[in-house]
């Protein structure tokens, strides 16, 4: 079993999660707009109240990379306060909700002809309001401190 540096197991369902295998096309090539050729195996997205509570978000997310193929950011904040959160932060995520579109409306969005979806769709979050973004929109929820414990992330106390 996978452990991380702090000795915690990841636990089965995240042990299974694998990482995309580049397709025989052209390298670098990505299908925009149109299906995936192949199912992805997760796709996880953080809720924005849950990002801003890892202790060092950078090495929890290049943790995620290893065993997720989407990674996206969700929150009921103003799309220019999630993209200054990412651009203070340096953060290259797959998706994240913009402008007009609520966080529960967003995870809808990656269905099957989104280049996003995946097998497993997991929203990482906080508390019950989150929770009911993932239920509307059909994605598993996992509470944060459940996904720190399995992963190892330390988290922030505020």
């Amino acid at each position: 079993s996978r452990t991380s540096a702090g000795g915690h197991s990841r636990g089965e369902e995240w042990e299974n999660a694998q990482p995309v295998q580049q397709s025989e096309s052209t390298p670098g090539a990505a299908s925009h707009g149109s299906a995936p050729t192949r199912t992805a195996d997760m796709t996880m997205a953080f809720s924005y109240r849950a990002i801003r509570r890892l202790a060092n978000v950078h090495a929890a997310l290049a943790d995620a990379e290893n065993w997720t193929d989407y990674l996206g950011i969700v929150g009921d904040v103003d799309a220019s306060t999630i993209n200054k959160y990412q651009r203070d932060n340096v953060l290259d995520l797959d998706f994240f909700n913009g402008s007009g579109t609520g966080p529960a409306e967003r995870l809808a969005a990656v269905g099957p002809n989104s280049m996003f979806y995946a097998e497993r769709m997991v929203l990482v979050g906080v508390d019950e309001r989150e929770q009911a973004w993932a239920q509307e929109a059909d994605w598993e929820f996992v509470p944060l401190e459940t996904a720190a414990e399995e992963a190892g992330w330390e988290l922030d106390e505020n």
